[in-house]
């Protein structure tokens, strides 16, 4: 079977943030990074992501508590599980593409779109998540944690998500870790509950480094576009 992968281009990109519950009152639409989001809303309560996979912060440049949105619509603030109402800042994330499989363009794609596999057109990404339909095929998902800072100690490596962290590690704690494919989110709890942590492609010497006063992790998860 041969595969060809389409990527949108950036301007299809799109989050919707809205002053009240059920995408009422004041909005503000973000195709890219944003920095500080106070001066367009005083309050963020639903939010619609119109394309692409976004991390949103509870602070100004892009700190504080963060939380990772799939496409889809968000009526209220434990639709993301949220902390509270305030949202200060957005940026996409890089590491995760919109995909889907065949040679002719679906329709609901743009004239803009561009094949960046077929030979006609130069392919800039590295790595790419390749789907049959929605399963996927390979693996564009690849992790390594470690028990200690600066990537010392007991390692795993991880390719799948994982909701209950510590049945498979030792222990709770992730001091460092690289990230070789794809991006992930570290959870504070299993089941993918409590406080969010992005990791994208790089190496994390020190678990602050992902944004986090504490090396617990309870779950983690990759980040897609089914």
């Amino acid at each position: 079977m041969s595969y060809c992968i389409y990527l949108k281009e950036l301007d299809s990109f799109q989050i919707i943030f809205f002053n009240d519950r059920d995408y009422q009152g004041q909005r503000h639409e973000c195709n890219g990074d944003c920095r500080d989001l106070e001066t367009y809303l005083s309050l963020c309560n639903s939010i619609q992501v119109e394309g692409g996979c976004w991390v949103i912060y509870e602070r100004p440049d892009f700190g504080g508590y963060q939380y990772v949105l799939m496409p889809g619509d968000y009526p209220n603030y434990q639709h993301w599980l949220g902390f509270s109402d305030t949202i200060r800042s957005c940026r996409i994330i890089i590491n995760v593409s919109e995909i889907l499989v065949g040679h002719d363009v679906p329709p609901l794609f743009s004239p803009t779109t561009h094949c960046i596999i077929c030979p006609d057109v130069c392919a800039t990404l590295t790595s790419l998540a390749i789907y049959p339909g929605r399963e996927q095929v390979g693996n564009s998902w690849r992790l390594k944690v470690f028990e200690r800072v600066n990537f010392e100690g007991q390692s795993m490596e991880l390719t799948d998500d994982m909701p209950a962290f510590q049945e498979r590690w030792h222990n709770r704690e992730v001091h460092s870790c690289m990230v070789f494919e794809g991006a992930w989110v570290f959870y504070e709890h299993p089941d993918y509950s409590g406080k969010q942590y992005l990791v994208e492609r790089g190496e994390y010497k020190c678990y602050a480094e992902w944004g986090t006063v504490q090396a617990s992790v309870g779950s983690m998860r990759r980040v897609m576009v089914y």
